[in-house]
C-alpha cells in the first residue's frame, strides 16, 4: 500500500501499518525493483480520492497492472479496521 498523505497528516492521524508513505513526486523512483505484476494499492485523504486514483492511473501507465486506490481512501480504511476490531 502506497500512502500518499503528508507526513503531518500521518503523524496528526495516524499510520497504516506496512505501507510505504511516499511524496508524489517521489513514487516512480521509490517502487525500486518492484514487480509490475505486484498489487500496489493506493490511499490518500484527498477529496473523491484523487491523488490515489491519478497516481494509480500513473503507475498502471509505466505498466504497474495491478495498481488501484482504495475508493474511500483513508477514512474507508480506518472504518474497515474499526469493524474489523469489533466483530
Amino acid at each position: 500500500m502506497l500512502d500518499l498523505r503528508s507526513q503531518a497528516l500521518v503523524n496528526e492521524t495516524g499510520i497504516i501499518p506496512h505501507a510505504h508513505i511516499i511524496e508524489y513526486d517521489a513514487i516512480s523512483s521509490s517502487l525500486g525493483n518492484i514487480s509490475k505484476d505486484y498489487p500496489i494499492v493506493t490511499i490518500c485523504a484527498c477529496p473523491q480520492d484523487a491523488g490515489a486514483v491519478q497516481v494509480a492511473r500513473n503507475l498502471q501507465q509505466l505498466g504497474y497492472r495491478y495498481a488501484h486506490p482504495l475508493r474511500g481512501g483513508f477514512e474507508a480504511w480506518k472504518t474497515a479496521i474499526e469493524k474489523n476490531l469489533a466483530a
